[in-house]
């Protein structure tokens, strides 16, 4: 798969996934950003944090909900996840890595990098601590392995998507098949265990 195509299939994939928080009347669309443009993509690697095509396509989408209008669980995904913004993401980067660095301080162990990777961008997070991060350590114009970060887990992985848009088709399942669904008035409904898919894909509900 070229890139051209590998970020066409993202932003069709994207495109497919608001259309059907737009039909089950999710305030998460009205929230949403616009989407940043090139040069603004550009500015997070003046950081030290390059964004790899899909993250680009992510962002490029929309960028995040504004924090104000933030009032889970109806105006997060599912009940739990907020879409963060570039900017957030870079901030809850940060706080991150601060938190891994406090971690290794005696009598702690081990390296920054075994409590959280430099290349782990988050792009969701919950109130309990859980993230979803994109790998930015991939070769140009590969697919960003995503992975999902539980707070207090003995793994560092709770599960991983070999890339962004494997992530959003698992979402986009959960919302077509009633694992995640939206009723107005109500609020989030969520049955993981009925995604007809593995259960390392029900875990990002």
């Amino acid at each position: 798969m070229t890139q051209a195509d590998m970020s066409g299939e993202l932003a069709n994939l994207l495109g497919e996934f608001e259309r059907e928080l737009r039909r089950q009347g999710c305030p998460l669309v009205e929230r949403l950003a616009p989407g940043l443009s090139p040069e603004a993509l550009d500015e997070s690697a003046a950081r030290g944090l390059p964004l790899p095509e899909e993250a680009r396509v992510w962002w490029a989408w929309h960028d995040g909900a504004p924090a104000t209008y933030i009032e889970p669980p109806d105006f997060s995904l599912g009940g739990s996840w907020v879409l963060l913004s570039l900017s957030e993401a870079h901030k809850e980067y940060d706080n991150r890595r601060s938190v891994a660095e406090m971690a290794i301080e005696p009598p702690g162990y081990g390296d920054v990098e075994d409590w959280w990777p430099w290349s782990w961008m988050p792009i969701t997070r919950a109130d309990n601590g859980d993230a979803i991060t994109v790998d930015l350590a991939v070769p140009e114009g590969a697919p960003s392995t995503t992975r999902l970060y539980r707070l207090g887990d003995v793994e560092l992985v709770a599960a991983a998507q070999p890339s962004l848009a494997a992530l959003v088709e698992v979402w986009l399942l959960a919302l077509r098949t009633g694992a995640w669904r939206y009723q107005p008035g109500w609020g989030w409904h969520r049955e993981p265990l009925t995604l007809p898919a593995p259960f390392e894909s029900q875990e990002f509900l």
